[in-house]
């Protein structure tokens, strides 16, 4: 019994030593939890700290790219940074919008040119191969050339997405319709009096046309369309032409009705007023109302494209333009299809109209014309004039911008 009472006492006497090596190791267990809980703590703290930063910098890029896309959306409105449009401006095989072009001698005049210049031939075809009477539509008679111009320039029926009021597409440099337009601006350019009331003629403006673009919009085309049928209705022969309507490219709509005088004619602006008659046509009611109304309150349009390029301004003259990168010098014109109807021409002005007068058979006249003073009337330069909204719809969009060599009236001071 002895040797067990030895291994007892010795059993008893180790059990302090023990119990202090398991209080300091509890001691260190508890110091390592202590400092693994505040570790836990300072991650958990950088955590929330870096998700706060994360949703903050999604938060900022969420707003830069509705920013952005606001910007493009605004840029787009007069077609800078189109991608699609400027593919298509330089002729691009892949682009949709690339238009065939026409054979070189054969590019049809529009009757006013002053300019004559060569056409670029971007391509083995041309778009006489989409007629089989091709080589009637290029003999020299004027019914042959009116019939190009009826041909080149329909209006276009096609539905768009509901968010989205209009459509816009720039033409390519070979495409015949831009190469028409252009001619039919420079070669309108005449010289004009610096002010109104002035006596001093200024030079005809230089300017250069950087692109054309076709604009659509279809409650706007088919309220023109409904009109023309209504005039169509109550005149079923070929409505009388005026001279100034030859220096003007002639089109057609309804091909199985009477001819209703459509032409395409120049209408300026204000930037302002450019994108609110995209979006909504031309208002009659608000024509004239900024700009002088000699025949009434209607919607002024004229032959003569540096005319039109009086009412227009400068991009960075625009005091609400978006924040895009275009050039201030940029000036925007509208080519609009009109149907004049059965004109009245007046020689003297008459602010009171507001529709337009009766004619010799006592039936209502469709527009006005102020008669220029070379055929007796009061104004320099034609001016026809409709009352009905659904009478013109903008077809074309002239981007472009005076050269620096210019001295037209736009580009002079301003007279004290």
């Amino acid at each position: 019994f002895r040797s067990g009472q030895d291994s007892e006492d010795s059993i008893v006497a180790v059990s302090p030593q023990k119990a202090a090596e398991d209080a300091a190791d509890t001691a260190e267990l508890r110091r390592s939890l202590s400092e693994l809980r505040t570790e836990n703590e300072r991650l958990r703290a950088e955590l929330l700290k870096e998700r706060s930063a994360k949703d903050a910098l999604q938060l900022e890029k969420d707003a830069l790219d509705k920013e952005n896309k606001r910007l493009q959306a605004d840029s787009r409105k007069v077609g800078w940074n189109d991608k699609t449009g400027l593919e298509a401006s330089t002729g691009s095989p892949n682009s949709a919008t690339t238009a065939l072009a026409v054979p070189a001698g054969s590019r049809p005049p529009t009757g006013n040119s002053q300019l004559s210049r060569p056409v670029t031939t971007g391509s083995m075809y041309s778009f006489q191969s989409a007629s089989s009477h091709a080589s009637l539509i290029y003999s020299s008679s004027p019914q042959s050339l009116r019939s190009v111009a009826e041909w080149v320039f329909p209006l276009q029926i096609r539905t768009l997405p509901p968010e989205k009021p209009y459509d816009r597409q720039l033409l390519a440099p070979n495409d015949p319709r831009r190469q028409w337009l252009e001619e039919y601006v420079q070669g309108s350019l005449a010289s004009h009096r610096r002010s109104y009331d002035s006596e001093e003629w200024c030079a005809a403006p230089e300017i250069e046309v950087i692109r054309v673009s076709e604009v659509f919009n279809p409650i706007i085309s088919t309220a023109y369309t409904q009109q023309l049928a209504r005039m169509q209705e109550v005149w079923t022969e070929d409505r009388r032409q005026v001279p100034e309507l030859e220096r003007a490219i002639p089109i057609r709509t309804a091909w199985n009705g009477s001819r209703m005088n459509e032409v395409l004619l120049f209408h300026g602006c204000k930037w302002d007023s450019l994108f609110g008659i995209l979006r909504e046509g031309f208002d009659s009611r608000l024509g004239g109302t900024n700009t002088g109304a000699a025949f009434g309150i209607g919607t002024y349009f004229t032959t003569v494209a540096s005319k039109a390029d009086g009412y227009t301004e400068k991009w960075g003259d625009w005091p609400q333009r978006p924040a895009c990168e275009i050039p201030p010098e940029l000036r925007c014109m509208l080519v609009a299809r009109v149907a004049l109807g059965e004109i009245h021409e007046m020689r003297e002005a008459d602010s009171s109209l507001r529709r337009p007068p009766t004619g010799a058979d006592d039936l209502r006249c469709d527009s006005v014309l102020g008669v220029p003073r070379v055929r007796g009337g009061c104004v320099d330069h034609d001016e026809f004039v409709i009352y009905a909204q659904a009478q013109a719809t903008p077809q074309y969009i002239i981007d472009y911008r005076h050269r620096e060599s210019c001295c037209c009236r736009c580009c002079l001071p301003a007279l004290s």
